[in-house]
C-alpha cells in the first residue's frame, strides 16, 4: 500500500517541475518598469524606417499586455511566451483591437539596446520588428532581484 503512494508522490512532484500540473506560481518579488519604452519607440522607428515601414509609438494598452507577460516571467523565473498566459488570450484579456500582433521576449539583457540588438540578430525577432501592419508597441522591463538579478524585457508589436 505505501510503495504505490509513494510512487504517486514522486511522479507528481517529478510533473509539478515540468508544468503539467498546472502553471507556474510567483515566486519573486518583482520590480517592472516601462521607462524605456519611448526610447524603444525611437529605435524601433528608426530601424523601421530605414526600411521603408512606418514608424511606431507608444500604446497604453499595449504596455499592459507586455507588463503582464514580463511580471509573470521574472516572478516565476520562467522565461516562455506562455507562462502568462497564451499571447492572444493577453491581448483579449487587454481588450486590444488589432488585425496583426507580434511579441519578442528577452531575458538577461541590461539595457533596451542589448535586447534590441539581440532581437535583430534573430530572424524571427527581426521580423518582428518590421511587421509591415505595426504601428504602436507596448515594452516593459521586470527586474527579479531574487531570481540571480535576471531581467526580463517584452516587447509587444500590434497595428
Amino acid at each position: 500500500m505505501r510503495l504505490p503512494a509513494l510512487l504517486f508522490l514522486g511522479l507528481a512532484l517529478s510533473l509539478g517541475g515540468c508544468g503539467l500540473l498546472g502553471s507556474p506560481t510567483a515566486r519573486y518579488p518583482v520590480v517592472t518598469s516601462a521607462d524605456e519604452a519611448a526610447s524603444a519607440a525611437a529605435m524601433i522607428s528608426a530601424y523601421r524606417r530605414s526600411r521603408g515601414l512606418p514608424a511606431v509609438r507608444v500604446d497604453p494598452a499595449l504596455t499592459k499586455v507586455a507588463e503582464h507577460q514580463a511580471r509573470a516571467m521574472a516572478s516565476t523565473g520562467v522565461f516562455d511566451h506562455e507562462v502568462g498566459g497564451s499571447f492572444y488570450t493577453r491581448i483579449r484579456q487587454y481588450n486590444v483591437n488589432h488585425r496583426a500582433a507580434a511579441e519578442n521576449l528577452s531575458m538577461g539583457a541590461r539595457t533596451v539596446s542589448e535586447a534590441m540588438a539581440d532581437w535583430k540578430a534573430s530572424a524571427g525577432h527581426n521580423a518582428n520588428l518590421l511587421l509591415p501592419e505595426a504601428t504602436r508597441i507596448g515594452l516593459v522591463r521586470a527586474d527579479a532581484a531574487v531570481a540571480r538579478g535576471q531581467r526580463y524585457w517584452a516587447l509587444v508589436l500590434a497595428d
